[in-house]
């Protein structure tokens, strides 16, 4: 019987520390919102994620769409959504197409850049991109910047300034969960060495 509670508590502190590891291993993700640029009324909201292989998936969402029309929406070279503060198309999404509404969704796997260049999570959440959906006749109509994501000596952390929130784990996630998993593996030993101390006793 004593063997088998000292297993048991081995088995339980090595699980608990595998699964805090790999949740701080958890991809990261990102919240962008779409505003409305001056004299249009679409708006949308959109969440990259980082892919297993280190490249962006894009879920858009769009309202205030024109019914029936093709809405096309990219990722844009900028730092912001005013005049003159982004340029031209980085990447082009699945376009958006409302059908018996004014609204639609669309996702997107981005691993390159419109000119064929690979481009990752990392590099699109640098502070330098934003995301535009345009009217039905390419006039952009809303805009959200892609906050920036600074890496430093324990990885990834949130941005402090920008229009999207964050939702990755993040370095900080990893560090904090390699601490937990000590102290559940430090509780394990513990709990078997309280146990063969009281096995003695009862000898």
């Amino acid at each position: 019987m004593m063997r088998r509670l000292i297993g048991l508590a081995l088995v339980s502190a090595l699980l608990g520390a595998f699964a805090l590891v790999s949740s701080a291993g958890a991809q990261e993700s990102l919240d962008v919102t779409l505003d409305s640029l001056a004299g249009f009324s679409i708006t949308g909201s959109a969440t990259l994620t980082e892919t297993a292989d280190g490249y962006t998936e894009v879920s858009m969402s769009g309202a205030g769409l024109t019914d029936g029309e093709t809405h096309v929406n990219h990722i844009h070279d900028g730092t912001g959504c005013g005049d003159g503060e982004y340029g031209g198309v980085a990447a082009s999404l699945t376009p958006l197409e409302p059908s018996g509404g004014d609204t639609a969704t669309a996702t997107t796997t981005v691993s390159a850049l419109d000119t064929g260049d690979a481009i990752t999570f990392a590099e699109v959440a640098d502070g330098n991109h934003v995301l535009v959906i345009h009217e039905a006749d390419g006039t952009p109509a809303a805009c959200g910047a892609i906050p920036a994501l600074a890496a430093d000596g324990d990885g990834v952390t949130p941005p402090t300034t920008g229009t999207g929130g964050y939702l990755g784990a993040g370095g900080g996630g990893i560090g904090l969960a390699l601490v937990m998993a000590s102290v559940l593996a430090a509780l394990g030993v513990t709990g078997v060495g309280s146990a063969l101390a009281l096995r003695r006793v009862r000898r």
